[in-house]
């Protein structure tokens, strides 16, 4: 069963890490990490929705690996933007991620996995119709009632 994920799945997940990261290696590695972590958890957990698993594991991985660059190279928030800067950067993305995320536990997970396709990935109708195995139709209707309910 893993290696028919893998198969199916592989491609969608390295595109996904590479515009994300924008760097070969990391993409690789972020992917195989993924790929990874479900192999470790297909017989532990019970997965609702795998491509909304998977991109979202991908997208932890990459994050995670991502704050431990910053940890080891030793750049701090504070020398990148000055702190009055960033407070308000912080208090405007919880703001954001806190609308977001109670607007994503308010819809499905094929809904959520569309959302941030579309929105985070910027993919195409077409593309997100062929991950998801469904129709463009069926995708274009899902954004449509998506963008009417997040207010």
């Amino acid at each position: 069963m893993f290696n028919v994920i893998y198969a199916k799945y592989h491609k969608h997940i390295f595109n996904f890490a590479m515009k994300l990261s924008r760097n070969y290696e990391i993409a690789e590695e972020a992917t195989q990490d993924t790929f990874l972590v479900l192999h470790q958890k297909l017989d532990i957990i019970k997965i609702e929705y795998l491509p909304a698993y998977l991109f979202g594991t991908c997208r932890n991985v990459l994050y995670t690996k991502g704050r431990k660059d910053l940890r080891e190279s030793g750049i701090m928030p504070h020398d990148v933007v000055s702190n009055e800067k960033l407070a308000e950067r912080i208090v405007e993305e919880d703001y954001m991620d806190t609308k977001i995320e109670k607007f994503l536990s308010s819809i499905t997970s094929i809904e959520r996995t569309v959302f941030y396709l579309k929105n985070f990935e910027k993919l195409a109708y077409k593309e997100i119709a062929a991950i998801l195995s469904l129709s463009v139709r069926t995708v274009a209707r899902i954004v449509a009632r998506l963008k009417l309910n997040f207010v």
